[in-house]
């Protein structure tokens, strides 16, 4: 399959199960932004939501989500997912840094959308135990406006 010049095998089967016992955003963390946040994905974000759908990711089960940065103007998050399959060529969005012992996000390589923009890679970060080796790491950077109403 082919997303924006990534090329992943998906296990759609595998990644439906894998979603199925995985716990919501606000049921791993039960501080109030995150219960926000977990409602916010479910109904302000539904074209997302319908976007990463079709590949079994359920996006208010992030395996982790943080905010970035907030001002009066706006709010960054970031939020990691994982799909069972496998990244075919060579575009990733982590690039290595320094002397060649770090990484960091590559936003150039990211596939930009109405709220942010997201991006793949075989570099794995919280991993649960029940997870299978063979995953993909999707880097989903969410930019909430504060002067609407789509986040509060």
């Amino acid at each position: 399959m082919e997303i924006c010049g990534y090329e992943i095998d998906i296990d759609l089967v595998r990644t439906k199960e894998l979603y199925k016992k995985k716990k919501t955003i606000s049921e791993e963390c039960g501080c109030k932004t995150c219960k926000k946040l977990n409602m916010e994905i479910i109904k302000r974000f539904k074209e997302l939501h319908e976007e990463f759908e079709q590949y079994n990711i359920e996006l208010n089960k992030s395996e982790d989500i943080c905010e970035l940065e907030s001002n009066n103007s706006k709010r960054v998050y970031s939020g990691i997912y994982h799909i069972v399959g496998k990244l075919n060529n060579n575009k990733d969005c982590w690039k290595l840094v320094g002397k060649g012992n770090s990484w960091i996000i590559d936003e150039e390589s990211m596939i930009p959308f109405k709220f942010g923009k997201y991006g793949f890679t075989n570099k794995i970060s919280l991993k649960k135990d029940y997870e299978p080796n063979d995953i993909v790491q999707m880097e989903l950077i969410l930019i909430l406006d504060n002067t609407k109403k789509n986040f509060a």
